[in-house]
């Protein structure tokens, strides 16, 4: 199981923005692994009355091969 967590903006570019992510990871052989999980981004834009608050969620799946 691995675990990610970004926070960023402050004011930057953006008031907050955050995302989550989190999978679970399975080794198929030395090779070849695959990972399924559920990612969260959450971005609050305000500037001169042009507002973005949105928050975006999804399962992924990914696959990883090592030469």
């Amino acid at each position: 199981m691995q675990g990610q967590v970004d926070i960023g903006g402050f004011g930057a570019d953006s008031d907050l923005i955050w995302s989550a992510l989190v999978t679970v990871n399975y080794v198929l052989g030395d090779r070849l692994s695959l990972s399924v999980g559920y990612k969260v981004l959450d971005v609050g834009y305000d500037h001169k009355g042009h507002v973005y608050d949105i928050r975006l969620s999804s399962p992924v799946f990914g696959m990883t091969y090592r030469f």
